[in-house]
Parts: C-alpha cells; sequence; structure tokens
C-alpha cells in the first residue's frame, strides 16, 4: 500500500478534469463503454493502456486479478495514466512510492518506468511529462515526504543538491551503520526529513547527529513546518550553502554542476 499522491486540484491546460477522491475510478476501453454511477468516475486511456501496445508487450502489463469480481490496471500503467492528474512533482513521488525499500510486497525499479514508456505509442498526452520523472525518480526511497523534499531541494537550483543520493550507508563505528535519507557523500553532507518522532526517538536522533559530527558529517534535517514556510525554508537553505562551502574548504573539493532543475 501507498500514500496518495496529492491531485491538481483545478483544471489546467493539458490535464484532465481534476479527480473525485470520494468515488471509485474505473477504467474502460472506451468512452463508450461508461456507464452512470454516482459512486463512480470513468475513465477511458486508449493511449495508455494494452490496447496501445504491440502483442509481445501486452501480456506484461496485463490488467491483475486481486479477488474473483475485481480486476485493477497493472501499477506502471496506473503511474502513466495518472500523469494526467499529477503535476511533475508528484509524478515522481508516486513512482518513488512504487520503487520503495520493501521486503514483503514486490516493487519496482527505474528500469521497469524506461520499459514501460518504450512499450507505449511515442505520442501520447503527457509523455513529456513521464520522461522526465523518469530522470529524477529514485529506488529505495521510505515516504513521500522525502521525496517531496527531494524535489524541493532539487528545485533550489543549486548545484551540489542536482545529484542528491538517497538512503546513503555511513559508517559510525566498526559495529553500526546509519542511512541517511539523502547525502552528499563527497562533501560527507546528510540531509533528512523529520516527521512526528516520540521523545525517545529525539533522543535516538541526536545520537545520531552526535555520531556523524565525531566522524566530519554534517547532518540538517526539516520537517512539514520547514518546508511550508518560505522563510524558514529559506533559512534551512542558506545552512546548507554554508556548510557546502565549509565542507569543500575542508576537503580542499569542488563540486561539478549538476541537471537543469525540476519544472512542475
Amino acid at each position: 500500500m501507498i500514500e496518495v499522491p496529492i491531485l491538481i486540484n483545478t483544471v489546467e491546460p493539458n490535464h484532465h478534469p481534476r479527480l473525485d477522491d470520494q468515488r471509485l475510478h474505473l477504467a474502460v476501453p472506451t468512452k463508450g463503454n461508461r456507464s452512470q454511477s454516482k459512486d463512480a468516475q470513468y475513465h477511458s486511456f486508449q493511449q495508455i493502456s494494452t490496447a496501445s501496445m504491440s502483442d509481445k508487450r501486452r501480456d506484461a502489463y496485463a490488467p491483475i486479478k486481486i479477488c474473483p469480481d475485481i480486476t485493477m490496471t497493472h501499477p506502471l500503467l496506473t503511474w502513466a495514466q495518472m500523469a494526467a492528474y499529477l503535476n511533475g512533482g508528484e509524478l515522481i513521488v508516486l513512482a518513488d512510492s512504487l520503487m520503495r525499500r520493501n521486503a514483503v510486497q514486490y516493487r519496482y525499479g527505474i528500469q521497469d518506468f524506461a520499459d514501460l514508456l518504450d512499450a507505449l505509442p511515442q505520442k501520447f498526452r503527457r509523455r513529456e511529462t513521464c520522461e522526465k520523472a523518469l530522470l529524477y525518480m529514485r529506488e529505495n526511497t521510505d515516504s513521500s515526504m522525502e521525496s517531496r523534499m527531494r524535489i524541493k531541494l532539487i528545485n533550489t537550483k543549486m548545484p551540489e543538491l542536482q545529484g542528491l543520493v538517497v538512503n546513503h550507508p555511513v559508517a559510525i563505528s566498526e559495529s553500526k551503520t546509519v542511512y541517511l535519507d539523502m547525502a552528499i557523500p563527497e562533501l560527507r553532507i546528510g540531509i533528512e526529513y523529520s516527521g512526528r518522532h516520540h521523545a525517545e526517538q529525539w533522543e535516538s536522533d541526536e545520537e545520531r547527529r552526535t555520531a556523524l559530527t565525531a566522524i566530519n558529517w554534517r547532518n540538517f534535517t526539516a520537517n512539514a513546518e520547514t518546508m511550508n514556510d518560505e522563510a524558514k525554508w529559506s533559512t534551512f537553505v542558506t545552512q546548507l550553502r554554508l556548510a557546502f562551502l565549509e565542507q569543500q574548504r575542508t576537503d580542499g573539493q569542488t563540486v561539478a554542476s549538476g541537471d537543469a532543475p525540476l519544472g512542475g
């Protein structure tokens, strides 16, 4: 199970009308297959469906039967179909969620998304958005908020933040390794999203931060309030800039310019 992404709440150019999150959503082959129901919203994705694929690709993305009376669209096809209802950032968040670290449920990889786009027609609505999302999605994340924070950081246009590594392992002792939500390994800087923690978790985080400092790592955390408050976010970014300069001076390193920032 994954969280529902944040839907576009207005009708924008090149998007379908907004999704009603209080109704059941049903995919049908053509508009003529729709019926009237106040409890359901019908969708026809003729260019983003198995019908648009070659015979040898069709079986790989066939609908999945989850019980005798219910069949769901293939998760990867659903991702491409949702491009009509999400901005570029949330399309990345949704892809990250399908590739999340999970020891129980099957998860996908970036190559699976690339293979899907290769199987679909060269021209379909929002293909460009899907292709751009492919450049920024990451495997092995842990939460949607971490993904949103990573995208927000990339959009600061700071070259050091263009190649953030997710869940980067750092050995803080001979017997213990911690995993940072995001990191710039060459500068030894970690960046993490902080959700609501119990007091014991806060103490653990302080011990973690102290251990990282002891091996010359700088670790920064932000929460939803920081991300949503323009002044607090600006302060957070400024602190990161200063840390980059300090770590570069310490290590005598320079950071090459990265990719262009994300669009909406």
